[in-house]
């Protein structure tokens, strides 16, 4: 187990140092990209895919970084508290992992 912490770990400041960071500041998904809705992610993640998943089902508006190539991404991710991912800042609410009625609630309460 140890093992394949550090080959990820490894695999993952390689993707990150090599990653180019302005490609993917802000990728913007939905018409106007309001920034109201924020997902941290990478794109190795099932569960981050399954929260693009939801948004894309629920037509909600939001802005992605991958932590691993975006240094800003990484930097708000790590503001945040990091802990894990995905995760997803609606507004000031933060939800830590994919937790669909808690996504959608608070995108509703935005």
């Amino acid at each position: 187990m140890k093992k394949v912490f550090v080959i990820a770990l490894v695999a993952a400041c390689y993707l990150y140092l090599g990653g180019s960071p302005e490609s993917y500041v802000g990728e913007s998904h939905g018409p106007d990209g309001d920034g109201k809705v924020v997902l941290y992610a990478t794109a190795w993640c099932g569960w981050c895919q399954k929260t693009r998943e939801l948004f894309e089902e629920n037509n909600i508006q939001y802005i992605e970084y991958d932590i691993e190539k975006s240094e800003e991404g990484f930097r708000q991710y790590s503001d945040l508290g990091g802990g894990g991912i995905p995760l997803i800042r609606v507004s000031r609410t933060i939800i830590r992992g994919y937790n669909p009625d808690s996504i959608l609630a608070a995108v509703r309460s935005k």
